[in-house]
């Protein structure tokens, strides 16, 4: 009854379409729930982000939550929550991540949580990663260790949105390990929020092979799939 008077007294607004909420709906309307589109992509059987990676670097699997596209409702949730610090979207994609995660019996144990970093100049302009919220509440309801400070970006770059996929392939690698680690029989997970071409991710993992971990996992919220 209280939250049913706040809601009329103070509307709630869906993340995405800025339509009023209704009494139950968290963050997003119903009907733009119902529009995110989830690959069904998981830790076991090889999928179209998989193949993003052949041959590019050294890997155990990859996997994403939705499918993007320039036209749909993820493109104003990703912005929202890349430049207007909407970081409640970070715990609604972490919610969503975990489900999926405790039914995938080949990802069943993590040693670190990575983010893509920021570089500290782009940080300093938007004031936080927006990975962090995301990563932070996924390592909590995992139970994995949080470890935003494993890599370290050392060179500032402009958007990649952008750039052809040839360019990006033949950029020097932007990421180090920012300290000395032994990531010998650790299981890494590193999380960014879209994968389009697969050079962000492709880095990161190549930073981390001297380390020699055994296992190194991709994660993204969103997927731009050649043929969706």
């Amino acid at each position: 009854m209280f939250k049913s008077v706040i809601d009329i007294l103070i509307p709630r607004s869906c993340s995405a379409c800025l339509s009023h909420l209704s009494f139950g709906e968290q963050l997003l309307c119903t009907a733009c729930r119902h529009q995110l589109s989830t690959t069904n992509f998981n830790f076991c059987l090889e999928n179209e982000c998989d193949r993003s990676f052949y041959g590019k670097t050294k890997f155990t699997k990859a996997s994403a939550l939705f499918y993007f596209d320039q036209a749909g409702i993820l493109k104003a949730l990703l912005h929202h929550l890349k430049y207007r610090d909407q970081q409640q979207l970070g715990d609604f994609f972490a919610n969503w991540a975990a489900e999926i995660l405790k039914q995938d019996s080949c990802l069943t144990t993590v040693d670190y949580l990575v983010p893509v970093p920021l570089h500290w100049r782009k940080k300093h302009q938007r004031g936080y990663n927006q990975l962090h919220q995301f990563c932070k509440r996924l390592s909590k309801l995992m139970d994995w260790d949080y470890a935003p400070k494993l890599l370290k970006r050392i060179r500032y770059r402009d958007s990649q949105t952008h750039k052809s996929r040839i360019n990006r392939s033949f950029e020097s690698n932007p990421f180090e390990l920012k300290k000395t680690i032994d990531l010998c029989n650790r299981t890494v997970l590193i999380v960014d929020d879209l994968i389009t071409t697969g050079s962000t991710m492709t880095h990161c993992c190549n930073a981390l092979a001297n380390s020699s971990p055994s296992k190194i996992y991709l994660l993204s919220i969103g997927y731009r799939s050649r043929f969706v």
